[in-house]
């Protein structure tokens, strides 16, 4: 066989095991710097989970390859544009809703990191219970959604009295929400959704107890 043949099939060997490596070492990359991190602080290293590994690349997957940025909801971390783990874990320690689940108590976590057509990597961390069963969903994987869009002044406060009340829920736009089968149309927003009930959302920054009873209404 001539030199150039040869050359073109170790290519073909070379190039899925580069990418493979980039992945990994990445990861590794992730779960070394939270380690330091949790160490320094005299915190108990987290086990690197296969289970919340695929999720978090899942994730990191979606959000690189629509170019979107937003959580996936659970117990979730996400960071964009940082060339390295190490910068994207500063950013998170400066943060201190995401700090918090860097040095929270669960005992399992898994990374994923994922670059766009424009090289932009896209860093993504879940955090589970050691004993809490991984679920595996790509894009929703809670039973509320709450619908909410960039430019409404009242999601952040929806946010915030939904999450005070105890409603673990997915963020999603109004066109995720119509593409996920959720709306039907375009609607008023800041719009707290059950998956059972699409038809009674719960609209607007209502205060915490309002949202705490529409949870309980589902919760029975």
């Amino acid at each position: 066989m001539n030199t150039f043949f040869r050359g073109i099939i170790l290519l073909l060997f070379l190039v899925p095991q580069t990418v493979l490596s980039d992945e990994s070492g990445r990861i590794d990359n992730m779960q070394r710097v939270a380690s330091g991190i949790r160490t320094d602080r005299g915190l108990p290293v987290q086990e690197l989970d296969e289970g919340c590994c695929q999720i978090a690349q899942r994730w990191a997957d979606y959000l690189a390859r629509n170019n979107r940025f937003h959580h996936g909801g659970g117990e979730q971390i996400i960071a964009r544009g940082y060339v390295n783990a190490q910068s994207a874990f500063s950013a998170w320690m400066r943060s201190p809703g995401h700090r918090r689940w860097v040095l929270s108590r669960n005992g399992l976590c898994g990374w994923g990191c994922q670059k766009n057509s424009r090289g932009i990597l896209y860093w993504v961390g879940v955090f589970r219970k050691g004993i809490d069963k991984v679920i595996e969903q790509e894009v929703a994987p809670k039973r509320f959604y709450l619908v909410i869009e960039p430019w409404c002044r009242w999601c952040p406060v929806s946010k915030q009295r939904a999450t005070s009340a105890g409603i673990e829920f997915t963020e999603i736009s109004i066109s995720e929400g119509i593409k996920l089968g959720l709306l039907k149309r375009r609607v008023t927003i800041p719009r707290l959704i059950h998956s059972s009930d699409t038809a009674n959302p719960l609209v607007g920054a209502h205060n915490t107890a309002t949202y705490r009873k529409f949870a309980k209404k589902y919760s029975q």
